[in-house]
């Protein structure tokens, strides 16, 4: 693919007085590699030595707006602007101030004025998508992001980490909005990953918007493409991080928990199992939290709690437990990964199973005085014959959670698209 991006930097350069033309490039440079406080520096240097400001003023802006300072960002952007107000770069830059600083109508006048732009600028039309859908305007907001896809599949690379913010944009609307565009987008986004630097912050970027799509599972028709792209990551190898591996198998679990829910060879009791077993994880991804730090968090230690529960109530299920299991294990083998040494254990002795996890639930609820009858009595109100299978809470409310819980492996309530563990719950 050719770089089209090079050969306006090097024709920019050539515009810049000589005098400045060093500076200005270092700064450039600076901006590229994210320096900012680089940036900053070369660009109050270029205005200490008379620079005029089209060669400090716009990069200033940046750096500033980096730092999260969106009034310096403006205050530098809008003589710039006043003096060149249809340049399309000086444009987008006050657009972005503007749209940082929530002005999101003044934001789409700043944009609407110049379009469409007589030189193609990425930012340009993913700042005007930003703007829209910040408005409420998806639809909208969807087109002006396809531009950005259809320039860089005709040779026009602005970095694969505005691309790929881009095909999360389009991925995610098409599902709101309901558009017949997401296989399609799907497809495009998992080709442009297939040949992207798999760099550390691309991973990242990947792994949260799975966890992302993962919110419109509920969905049917959405699922296929979700499954294509996370076998198609796997393919490739693309998580080497061992906490995006991790985040690739939630979402894998995602998607079999839907399946499991509307399996009629799946009871209710053996959904609840494998959902807390999932929100604890596997030995893989219990290590991971340990290694961050998260291994004693009340979450944590509430979903094992939880869990346990379940671990002793399953020998109270056997044998048909255990055949549901056994399906688990071909059908879901994600999901299975979570309760593979229960069903291990179950194989080998029942009796000696369900004793082993009661000892381990009692000796975390010690402080709590609860005793076996007490266990027995949730059991048999919530899964015993005849009861109606509801989301359970204790009656002193010490332990278990009330209403719909949010797993540790949950898309985070927040919308930041990272598991709950590795966000709000970390906190």
């Amino acid at each position: 693919m050719r770089n089209k991006k090079q050969e306006e930097d090097n024709q920019e350069y050539s515009q810049v007085p000589k005098i400045y033309q060093e500076t200005y490039r270092e700064m450039t440079e600076a901006t590229k590699k994210g320096d900012f406080q680089e940036v900053l520096r070369l660009a109050q240097m270029l205005k200490n030595q008379g620079a005029a400001q089209e060669y400090w003023a716009m990069q200033m802006s940046i750096a500033y707006l980096n730092f999260g300072k969106t009034a310096s960002a403006k205050s530098c952007i809008e003589p710039l602007y006043r003096e060149y107000p249809d340049e399309p770069t000086v444009s987008v830059q006050r657009a972005v101030c503007l749209y940082e600083d929530g002005e999101f109508l003044e934001a789409e006048k700043t944009l609407e004025r110049i379009y469409p732009p007589d030189t193609y600028l990425p930012f340009y039309y993913s700042t005007y998508g930003d703007v829209l859908e910040n408005q409420g305007r998806l639809e909208e907001a969807y087109g002006k992001y396809r531009v950005v896809i259809d320039e860089f599949q005709n040779g026009y690379d602005p970095g694969q980490e505005l691309v790929d913010g881009v095909f999360q944009r389009l991925i995610e609307l098409g599902m709101a909005c309901g558009l017949d565009t997401v296989d399609q987008d799907t497809d495009e986004y998992l080709r442009f990953l297939q040949g992207a630097d798999r760099t550390e912050e691309l991973q990242r970027r990947v792994a949260e918007n799975l966890i992302l799509f993962a919110h419109y599972l509920g969905t049917e028709k959405y699922r296929p493409p979700f499954l294509r792209l996370a076998d198609g990551l796997q393919k490739m190898e693309f998580m080497a991080n061992p906490i995006y591996k991790g985040t690739l198998w939630s979402a894998y679990v995602a998607l079999e928990s839907y399946e499991i829910n509307a399996d009629s060879q799946v009871s209710p009791f053996t959904f609840d199992l494998i959902t807390r077993a999932t929100d604890v994880g596997t030995e893989e991804d219990r290590a991971i939290d340990e290694q961050m730090g998260l291994e004693n968090t009340e979450e944590l230690q509430e979903a094992e709690t939880e869990l346990l529960m379940m671990e002793y109530f399953a020998g109270k299920r056997m044998p048909g437990i255990q055949k549901e299991l056994e399906h688990i294990r071909t059908q879901y083998p994600y999901s299975y990964e979570a309760v593979k040494e229960l069903t291990e254990d179950l194989e080998r002795n029942p009796k000696a199973a369900s004793d082993k996890y009661l000892k381990l639930l009692q000796e975390r609820t010690d402080s709590f005085g609860y005793t076996k009858s007490y266990f027995d009595r949730i059991y048999e109100t919530h899964y015993g014959n005849g009861a109606e299978t509801v989301l359970w809470d204790s009656e002193d409310g010490s332990y278990m959670r009330q209403g719909k819980k949010i797993g540790r492996n949950d898309p985070c309530p927040c919308g930041s698209g990272k598991k709950y563990k590795h966000c709000c719950g970390k906190k």
